[in-house]
């Protein structure tokens, strides 16, 4: 899948320094025209017809095309033919307007079908959002709370979804889950009502000002044209070539190809991670388009999530940009190091050999139980086999993460919030210089030709931050 390097200059949402690929000119695929006052485009969205059924065919594409999105593979005819009609008509007199809110909702967890972890099966839902989503009817009553209690009825063989009922004021909304029944795969659904699709336009406009605004996202949608994504028979061949190295992921599983056994038939499946899985959510992040780059909330410290942080990491190694195999460019031990810096460290650099000497343990066991190390429960921090190390080298360090964990996500929120504020000054000064890059969490990816500056970019702005930091 090849996208177009052509780009042009363009005013966009207010932004003059921005140059975005030809296809996200608003004026060139909507007829909108920039609105400054108006920064949701509320009047325009209202007025725009449904005349664009061809824009992402005649234009080249490198975001997601709004009016097309993924749901399990048997909802739609459940909604059809088994879900009552009495409780569709209280969503919407309309029965094919409240059959697409019904899977305008349920597509909000479509993506956990790949998740490993059956805990992140789990995923909270925003009223705010639910509630653009689902509108409100005649008695100006809230249409979601409607939606939800419909498919939590389900039909006679049982719900949809399920709840967990735990809602926090301020900390946490509720999570839903989609059922078993409806976890078998997914497919593509095209939104063909007049309502929902004014709907999926409107937050696509409003996530893209967002992104807009955000120097990482703004980064992003200046590269996207740039990329080569890999066909499915090169990932094949790759990822055989990795299974025959024995290739561990960087969550520690060991990459293996499922073939025709079922994946309970492999001893320790849940130690594995498979290839035609890999390939799958590949196919889900890209080929409905780029997914807009998102920036996260508060609680993930701002981190910027879109098609390549999600991708599994050897797969996006394949990617190029602008023709060039592009290389991760990583900082080594910046959480732990983050850490020290907020929480009074002994002002040594922390390094994963150190540590991993220390222990006697290997670098990449060092590497993935920093993954998690400062995200648990400080009791759970104790039973780590860094404990130790920290215990001996970093007791003031410690004994004021242990005072900070009153909510054991507190470290975590601070750690992102500092990493996501190094890589946003990386990104800027690498974008005034004309170089924009991908971007990883805390690494970032770029051309081969670029990697120089990368690097010394990355470890300058590391030093103006007090971090003595190494690049890789």
């Amino acid at each position: 899948m090849k996208k177009s390097n052509q780009k042009e200059d363009n005013t966009f949402l207010g932004y003059n320094n921005i140059n975005l690929p030809l296809s996200l000119s608003l004026s060139s695929i909507t007829g909108i025209t920039n609105n400054p006052k108006n920064d949701e485009y509320e009047q325009e969205i209202k007025k725009m017809g449904e005349n664009d059924s061809n824009i992402y065919a005649e234009n080249p594409r490198f975001l997601e095309n709004p009016h097309i999105t993924y749901i399990p593979v048997k909802i739609e005819v459940l909604l059809k033919k088994h879900i009552s009609k009495k409780s569709l008509r209280k969503i919407d007199t309309n029965l094919d307007v409240a059959i697409e809110k019904c899977i305008l909702f349920i597509s909000n967890l479509s993506s956990t079908y790949y998740e490993e972890d059956e805990n992140r099966k789990w995923k909270q839902l925003h009223w705010s959002i639910l509630n653009e989503q689902g509108g409100f009817n005649d008695d100006g009553d809230m249409i979601h709370p409607i939606i939800i209690k419909t498919l939590l009825e389900g039909t006679k063989k049982g719900p949809v979804i399920i709840c967990d009922g735990r809602f926090i004021v301020g900390e946490k909304s509720k999570s839903y889950r989609l059922t078993d029944a409806y976890l078998k795969g997914l497919t593509t659904y095209e939104f063909k009502t007049d309502e929902v699709r004014k709907i999926r336009k409107k937050t696509f406009y409003k996530k893209l000002s967002k992104a807009t605004k955000n120097p990482i996202a703004r980064n992003l949608l200046n590269v996207y044209g740039d990329i080569d994504l890999p066909t499915e028979q090169e990932l094949l061949v790759e990822g055989r070539k990795l299974v025959k190295s024995n290739y561990i992921t960087k969550k520690g599983k060991k990459l293996t190809y499922q073939g025709k056994k079922s994946k309970n038939e492999w001893k320790n499946p849940q130690e594995r991670s498979f290839i035609e899985d890999n390939i799958e959510l590949f196919k889900y992040l890209t080929d409905n388009g780029f997914m807009i780059p998102t920036p996260g909330d508060e609680k993930s410290g701002g981190r910027v999530v879109d098609s390549f942080t999600l991708m599994p990491s050897w797969i996006r190694d394949l990617c190029k940009i602008d023709g060039e195999p592009f290389i991760e460019r990583d900082y080594s031990a910046l959480h732990p190091n983050l850490a020290k810096k907020i929480y009074g460290g002994n002002g040594q650099t922390i390094t994963h050999k150190k540590i991993s000497e220390y222990l006697n343990i290997g670098i990449g066991e060092a590497k993935i139980e920093h993954l998690s190390f400062f995200n648990k429960k400080f009791t759970q921090m104790e039973k780590s086999i860094l404990f130790d190390y920290y215990r001996k080298y970093e007791e003031k360090m410690m004994y004021n993460i242990y005072k900070d964990k009153t909510n054991h996500k507190t470290t975590s929120m601070k750690l992102f919030k500092m990493e996501v504020e190094l890589m946003t000054e990386v990104i800027k000064r690498l974008n005034d210089m004309g170089i924009y890059v991908l971007y990883m969490y805390d690494a970032i990816g770029c051309k081969p030709s670029d990697v120089k500056t990368v690097d010394r970019v990355m470890i300058e702005e590391a030093n103006k931050m007090g971090l003595n930091l190494e690049v890789k």
